[in-house]
């Protein structure tokens, strides 16, 4: 049997700037996908079992090397099965084209931790962690993962491909570095796809006066259907688009060079004008990245002292308040409370993919 665990993330600064080729800031935290591999019950098949199923279901491999059923299941359980059943091709795939013979396999992924109750999704990016999982995992068991992924940037590269392949090629890329590399990571899309300079730089820690507070906002959002609205507008609005996102990526930069240079006073201010352009790109967009539930939580936050913004593509999920004092990260948490307002309970995580 093989163990692997793969963090979260929480953007701490860069969103939809990091897009566009600025600098971003990411963390990964302390919720994990899990998955474990074990042989198969049955002689000469293959079984995938979700967590959020009580039922696994057997399945074999086509010409193609597309995973295909002998029955007919439920949409619900297809739909969301679905980046890990790509993940599971993809790896298979490169196996096989690598020589090595794809064996019978039981794998089972549980993504729990990233949801609150039910269905209701916090935005910590389980898609990029799962696919992450499932990749190390696979090329773990067939004892390929020397020879197929030999370093955390192959790791990383492999990952991002499966992910974009899935999200129809949305997305940065740093929800996936989150989850490999674990730690904090000051992220570059385009020098890493490039792989020239230092595109994905670990950091060790934050600087110890900087306090940040998840905040749930209560709903889930789709980051795929806001990043499809935003290219939208984009391609509607070139110049104005433009603008905001030089806007975005120069607070973007300048934040995450003072995280270096443990400034957290320079990054507590980048984050305020952060909040307000994108305050203004929703207005422009019509998207809503800063919902009236966001508007309402930075109220609260900035009249007590702190800072906020939200983490990730907006709407729902998740936003982050800062602040360098715990004192006022006290009086935050407390007033959050008294306006029925749900904080996360978050640790980074020091590791990234790991075997446990």
């Amino acid at each position: 049997m093989l163990r692997v665990r793969v963090p979260g993330k929480l953007i701490l600064l860069g969103e939809y700037a990091v897009l566009e080729g600025a600098d971003a800031l990411v963390i990964a935290v302390d919720r994990y996908a899990l998955v474990r591999i074990d042989e198969p019950p049955s002689e000469g098949g293959f079984q995938l079992g979700t967590s959020l199923h009580k039922e696994s279901f057997n399945f074999g491999f086509d010409e193609a090397g597309k995973i295909v059923l002998d029955y007919t299941p439920e949409e619900k359980l297809w739909q969301q099965s679905a980046f890990a059943r790509q993940a599971i091709e993809a790896i298979c795939r490169r196996l096989a084209s690598a020589g090595f013979t794809v064996k019978p396999f039981s794998i089972t992924i549980n993504t729990d931790q990233f949801y609150l109750s039910g269905d209701q999704k916090v935005g910590l990016g389980s898609s990029a962690a799962l696919i992450t999982a499932i990749v190390y995992a696979l090329a773990s068991f067939h004892n390929a993962r020397k020879v197929l992924l030999p370093d955390e940037q192959s790791l990383f590269h492999f990952c991002y491909d499966v992910h974009a392949e899935v999200q129809h090629k949305q997305g940065s890329g740093i929800d996936v570095a989150a989850s490999v590399f674990g730690k904090v990571v000051q992220y570059n899309r385009y020098r890493t796809m490039n792989k020239t300079g230092d595109g994905t730089q670990v950091l060790p820690y934050l600087p110890a006066n900087l306090y940040w507070l998840p905040v749930w906002t209560g709903t889930s959002s789709s980051t795929s259907q806001l990043l499809q609205a935003m290219d939208e507008f984009s391609i509607e609005n070139p110049s104005e688009y433009g603008l905001i996102m030089e806007k975005l990526s120069r607070l973007s930069n300048s934040g995450c060079q003072a995280i270096k240079q443990n400034e957290v006073e320079t990054f507590l201010a980048r984050v305020k004008e952060y909040y307000f352009v994108l305050q203004k790109l929703s207005q422009r967009s019509g998207i809503p990245i800063i919902s009236p539930i966001h508007e309402k939580i930075a109220w609260i936050v900035y009249q007590t002292g702190g800072y906020y913004k939200p983490s990730g593509a907006g709407e729902g999920d998740l936003g982050i308040a800062f602040t360098s004092s715990r004192e006022v990260l006290g009086k935050v948490t407390e007033q959050l409370k008294k306006n029925n307002i749900d904080t996360l309970k978050l640790s980074i995580s020091h590791s990234g993919v790991e075997s446990i």
